[in-house]
């Protein structure tokens, strides 16, 4: 096969970049030893310098924005590991907007604290994660914040040299986390729907499998055995999602079951705002009147959703968003942060007109 000529005038391509990880690799050394290396500190073995210098020559790797940082000590950065770009919403038998609202606590701290922040995102990947610390390591940022879209334990594999705060998930490592308050949230839509003459209530709620099944259940069901309510009185079951093809494949029928249960309610919870969309439109084609003749609560406050129901929906908002804001102020003060249990933040009742108190002492 003959050569293919090139102008001498034509563009040549820009070779890529080498990065730090790649030299770290080459060397098979920590990335924290290259750092050393590059900005010349003690503590590193001859041999291993070598090592490290071989692989930086071979790559041409030109270390200018980590060298940078590493001078300066502080790099005024955070990194935030999220899927909220690919994933957000993505999934109807998730929470909706959860990622973009911690995103958003995120950047508003970041803005008053005058940090930058930089957001990169696993497109759904838990492998990717490592590589993403890697780089966030490489540019020296002060903490990492690492969040996923609904309640999760994970297993992430952080650097202890990093100051790391998860955001809607925790771990059995003792790293510091922010989580949702569900058993409080839970406790809060019960009272309330009590409290307004609803004595007969249903909640059909998330997935058995879901970290937030068996902690809303148990708010729920204390909250009616406190305020009077005898078991005939309330019914609590799962939502269909788990091994079917679609997410509402059974809603229905598990709704009808629910009506029809013993407690006959006058009131209905809902495991999210999906759900509870869902049932808007079941209530609909079985003519059932909101809040005449039912009263509806649903979970998270997906305003995309509340808002453009008919009647608006009367639901639990759950704190994405002041999660997101206090990892910030979290990670200033790391040291003092507790290693144990997660810190829960409190959920917030938004009372619109799919819910009212009732007079109803029949059932439908």
């Amino acid at each position: 096969m003959p050569k293919t000529r090139t102008s001498s005038n034509a563009p040549q391509e820009k070779k890529k970049e080498a990065t730090i990880v790649q030299v770290a690799n080459l060397a098979g050394v920590s990335f924290k030893t290259v750092s050393r290396v590059v900005n010349k500190e003690s503590g590193v073995k001859a041999k291993t310098r070598d090592k490290v210098i071989r692989a930086i020559n071979k790559l041409n790797y030109q270390p200018t924005q980590s060298a940078r940082i590493m001078r300066t000590k502080k790099s005024g950065i955070l990194g935030l590991i999220t899927s909220a770009i690919t994933h957000s919403g993505s999934d109807p038998g998730e929470s909706g907007l959860s990622s973009i609202h911690i995103v958003r606590g995120v950047q508003q701290a970041c803005h008053e604290l005058g940090l930058k922040l930089m957001i990169s995102d696993t497109d759904g990947d838990p492998n990717e994660i490592q590589n993403l610390l890697q780089i966030f390591h490489s540019y020296q940022v002060e903490g990492i914040i690492a969040t996923a879209d609904r309640l999760l334990k994970v297993d992430y594999p952080l650097n202890e040299e990093l100051s790391t705060i998860l955001v809607n998930c925790f771990d059995d490592k003792g790293t510091p986390s922010l989580i949702p308050n569900d058993l409080q949230g839970q406790m809060l839509a019960t009272r309330y729907l009590i409290e307004n003459n609803h004595r007969r209530i249903g909640f059909l709620g998330l997935p058995e499998d879901n970290i937030a099944y068996p902690i809303r259940k148990k708010g729920f069901i204390e909250t009616c055995q406190k305020m009077g309510l005898n078991q005939s009185d309330y019914a609590y079951i799962p939502g269909g999602f788990i091994h079917t093809q679609s997410v509402f494949e059974k809603f229905d029928n598990q709704l009808e079951t629910l009506i029809h249960s013993t407690c006959k309610p006058t009131a209905i919870m809902f495991g999210n705002d999906i759900m509870a969309l869902r049932g808007t439109r079941y209530f609909l084609n079985h003519s059932i009147k909101i809040p005449e003749q039912i009263s509806m609560v649903g979970f998270d406050n997906d305003v995309r959703i509340c808002m453009n129901l008919t009647p608006t929906l009367s639901t639990i908002m759950l704190p994405y968003y002041r999660m997101g804001y206090l990892s910030v102020y979290r990670l200033r003060d790391y040291q003092s942060l507790n290693r144990g249990e997660p810190e829960q933040v409190d959920c917030e009742l938004i009372i619109r007109n799919s819910s009212k108190k009732t007079n109803l002492q029949q059932p439908l």
